[in-house]
């Protein structure tokens, strides 16, 4: 058990901003949680770019940014999914 984030940060070798910034993924609804974890690494879902998403209250409306942001990556079969690793 941990007493705060400045703990698990030191322990991950990271600061307490970006533990600040990786735990605000838990802001986003169950459903695009569950997509971020079995997406491929893909160039362009990170989480400096999931922050407006995240940064916004409702879930219906992070569902439609991160659709917005999910659309702007290279498609599957693309020369551009090839560079970025997606395979499909």
């Amino acid at each position: 058990m941990f007493r705060d984030y400045a703990e698990v940060a030191r322990l991950g070798h990271v600061t307490r901003a970006r533990m600040t910034q990786i735990t605000k993924l838990l802001y986003l609804p169950p459903d695009i949680q569950e997509q971020i974890l079995f997406l491929p690494p893909v160039k362009g879902i990170n989480e400096r770019n999931l922050r407006k998403v995240v940064d916004t209250i409702e879930w219906q409306e992070q569902r439609k940014l991160f659709q917005t942001l999910t659309e702007r990556l290279p498609k599957k079969g693309t020369r551009a999914a090839r560079i970025n690793g997606i395979h499909g």
